[in-house]
């Protein structure tokens, strides 16, 4: 049974994941052709894995797309066609029809034949086609990995054999009244479960070289993956946001003995991208997807839960301070004893006064580092709760840097540091906006009136 890699809606949602948004992650890589090639793309998206031989699979045959510079090579509407001609069913009625045809020579002019003529020859056409593709990924040293439960070359063979003969390669195929009913009683009754299989190979195929083309195209990298226990460190090199290719790149290094980030930076100096950034990471790794990184090693990981949008509750009468505090809960009851879970919290207790969200915050820091093996982000702007928190052996302390210059005008960095950013830009960032001039403007004018 394949081991589940929990994710829930919040998060997927914080990440902005499907189309919910102006931009989403399954956008960047939805380049299939087919209906069925983008719901089997919506498949992986919507199932990630604990399990390190599914992930090494699809990676493996992303890949193969990859290093045989595939080009998805069958027509859609040619695909819808041929998917509701292999699904339909063969009746009786079908049987009678073919022996009708055998004796009535004016058949052969009808639309029924012509239709069927054509969805036979076109059947031969795709399972060619996939045959010489296969051949092709075989040649690029692949060994054919991509749908390793199945040996979908033998598949296709053995489905042109029994339809064209022996011979299939170079044989010429020629429908007629006469045969045709035997060609679709083959492909419609005695093929029915092979056929089935092919096309749910040539929609994997679809997703998986729409997956190669971004990752050729954003040059992602896949990341080396490994056993849980094996490897207790999250690395990662040039980390960027993948809906900004021309993004600050970041390194990371997250260790488990340092377990729980306390986060601190600037507003606009990239706390949010950041933690997006790695979250994201961290999920395409384990639906055996590319990453937008140079390199990446990480183990295993069984969940990723985060809190960066909540929105308010009000049908459920809960404040959104108290939404937060559910929030949290629900995050720590889908955990299983031992999780090494990805956390992300982002600005907690925003709905609440000063001193409550420090005090609060202060005090899900203390529990937090007790849980040992989730990894754990908390990002914040209550940079005088570091004093209270810094002695907990597992917690590290990181920021967003910001230079000031000379004229003690901001400069984000967009980089990663170590240390707390202490940079208080609110009421510079307030003045940028214009809002306060627009006030000033507003009063001049109604005291003209």
């Amino acid at each position: 049974m394949e081991k589940v890699f929990k994710i829930d809606k919040q998060t997927y949602q914080d990440l902005q994941i499907f189309g919910e948004h102006h931009q989403s992650v399954f956008a960047c890589f939805d380049k299939t052709i087919t209906v069925g090639g983008k719901e089997a793309l919506q498949y992986i998206f919507y199932h990630p894995s604990y399990d390190l031989h599914v992930i090494q699979s699809r990676q493996q045959a992303i890949l193969a797309c990859l290093n045989s510079n595939l080009i998805f090579p069958f027509d859609r509407g040619m695909m819808e066609d041929l998917s509701k001609y292999w699904r339909s069913a063969f009746s009786d009625a079908d049987r009678k029809n073919t022996l009708w045809s055998t004796i009535a020579l004016w058949e052969q002019y009808s639309a029924s034949f012509y239709y069927k003529k054509c969805y036979i020859q076109d059947t031969v056409q795709i399972l060619r086609q996939l045959d010489d593709l296969l051949v092709t990924l075989d040649s690029h040293g692949n060994s054919n990995p991509i749908l390793a439960f199945e040996n979908i070359q033998l598949i296709v063979r053995q489905c042109l054999t029994v339809i064209v003969g022996n011979d299939f390669k170079t044989r010429k195929m020629k429908v007629s009244r006469r045969n045709i009913h035997i060609y679709d009683e083959n492909i419609r009754v005695h093929l029915t479960d092979k056929m089935q299989k092919i096309l749910e190979f040539i929609y994997d195929l679809d997703a998986y070289t729409a997956i190669a083309a971004t990752a050729k195209k954003m040059k992602l990298t896949f990341p080396r993956v490994h056993v849980p226990g094996s490897l207790d460190t999250i690395e990662i090199e040039g980390l960027y946001h993948i809906f900004y290719e021309k993004s600050v790149n970041n390194d990371i290094s997250f260790e488990r003995q340092c377990n729980l980030w306390f986060l601190t930076g600037a507003n606009m100096a990239g706390k949010s991208t950041l933690i997006k950034a790695l979250s994201i990471a961290i999920y395409l790794t384990h639906i055996g997807l590319p990453v937008p990184a140079r390199s990446m090693h990480t183990p295993v990981l069984d969940g990723l839960y985060t809190t960066i949008n909540l929105p308010d509750n009000l049908e459920a009468g809960y404040s959104h301070f108290y939404h937060e505090a559910i929030r949290l809960r629900d995050i720590i009851d889908q955990l299983e004893s031992n999780s090494n879970s990805f956390i992300v919290l982002d600005e907690l207790f925003t709905g609440t006064n000063y001193q409550d969200a420090c005090a609060s915050t202060k005090k899900v820091v203390q529990y937090l580092t007790k849980l040992e093996r989730p990894f754990i982000i908390i990002s914040s702007h209550l940079t005088e709760l570091v004093d209270g928190i810094k002695a907990y052996p597992n917690v590290q302390l990181y920021c967003m840097k910001t230079e000031l210059a000379k004229n003690e005008i901001p400069k984000f960095t967009y980089q990663l540091g170590e240390g707390v950013a202490n940079e208080k830009l609110g009421l510079w960032l307030l003045e940028r906006s214009g809002l306060l001039d627009a006030v000033e403007e507003l009063m001049i004018k109604n005291s003209r009136q």
